[in-house]
């Protein structure tokens, strides 16, 4: 009696755990492949290339808009599917619209860090809360959290002890 041949994902599934691939890694590309898959309906991918896995990657990137490191966890499922399971090599570069990485703004006391050397802690904190050149500024000298974005101030000699908030926009 013949076996019949085991499904493409149940072969993903095996070599994924005869390399060790930690489970969370198997659900990931698992996924991933299914979804490249139903993208391209339903076709299966040993009869499709690098064009197919360029449109799918870009599809990601510019139409949902995904980050990078979700860009490439799908890029390496597929990379996977096609080197390890279907024994085909994509060594051909794959020329897809890459996720842009985001923009790191500095944050805590990076933020008043680096504007510190133009202007004064109070200055700065002083025209948030809309105080013009930091002229009336009622907390010097009060307690500062800097917290992302967000600078807390705190009135220690006010009863009860006050706290307000102010977003600094870089």
């Amino acid at each position: 009696m013949d076996k019949a041949p085991k499904k493409l994902l149940e072969q993903v599934r095996d070599t994924l755990r005869l390399k060790h691939y930690s489970i969370r890694t198997e659900n990931f590309y698992i996924s991933w492949i299914k979804r490249y898959i139903l993208f391209h309906n339903k076709r299966h991918p040993k009869d499709m290339q690098k064009h197919e896995i360029e449109v799918f990657l870009t599809h990601l990137a510019v139409d949902l808009k995904v980050a990078s490191s979700t860009q490439n966890q799908a890029f390496n499922a597929l990379l996977f599917l096609y080197r390890e399971v279907l024994n085909i090599d994509m060594a051909d570069q794959i020329n897809a619209v890459r996720a842009k990485r985001p923009v790191r703004l500095p944050t805590g006391n990076g933020v008043v860090g680096s504007i510190s050397s133009l202007y004064t802690a109070d200055e700065i904190i002083g025209v948030g809360l809309g105080y013009p050149d930091g002229d009336n500024f009622p907390y010097h000298g009060r307690s500062l959290i800097y917290h992302h974005l967000t600078v807390y101030l705190w009135c220690h000699g006010c009863r009860p002890p006050a706290q307000q908030e102010i977003c600094l926009r870089v």
